[in-house]
């Protein structure tokens, strides 16, 4: 079986150095590269043609979302994955609306980050229960303002224009 070919990137060295330890202690994962920024990793992905890329939200420079943003759009063979520690749902919603195919909170286990790589090497979206919580109760938000508006619209029309209508 071949390996899910990862790259690593996030800011903090410690961070890189414990994710490569976790996950090059397993059978199914090859980390082939590190990244420190998101200018460093849109260097390295044409060489080094990672299947997924774990990336931190917060760094300096292009932020993980935008990272996202671009990656999806240059490259539809690399599957980003979002990793971190912001629960907040604006990130939440911001990396799914810029591409990704996974959120994962820091303080995910081992078993929860090696199934999502394998989730989202098959090609499929993969988000912890929280994130997944805050992704549908965003989804219905907005049908909800849609049907408000749309509400609303049909309400503004006056006496006569609802007959003219009929």
């Amino acid at each position: 079986m071949k390996k899910i070919q990862v790259l690593l990137v996030d800011d903090h060295t410690i961070v890189r150095n414990g994710l490569r330890s976790i996950l090059e202690n397993t059978d199914e994962v090859e980390v082939i590269g590190e990244a420190g920024t998101g200018e460093e990793a849109l260097e390295k992905i044409p060489i080094l043609k990672p299947q997924i890329i774990l990336v931190d939200i917060s760094m300096p420079g292009i932020s993980g979302i935008e990272l996202v943003g671009k990656v999806v759009k240059q490259w539809a063979n690399v599957r980003p994955i979002i990793l971190s520690m912001h629960n907040d749902d604006a990130y939440i919603l911001k990396s799914v609306e810029a591409g990704a195919y996974g959120y994962l909170l820091k303080d995910a286990t081992r078993d929860e980050i090696l199934a999502a790589l394998q989730t989202v090497k098959n090609g499929d979206k993969h988000f912890s229960p929280a994130v997944a919580a805050v992704i549908a109760n965003g989804y219905l938000s907005q049908i909800q303002r849609v049907e408000k508006a749309s509400e609303s619209r049909k309400t503004l029309l006056s006496k006569k224009e609802k007959e003219v209508l009929r």
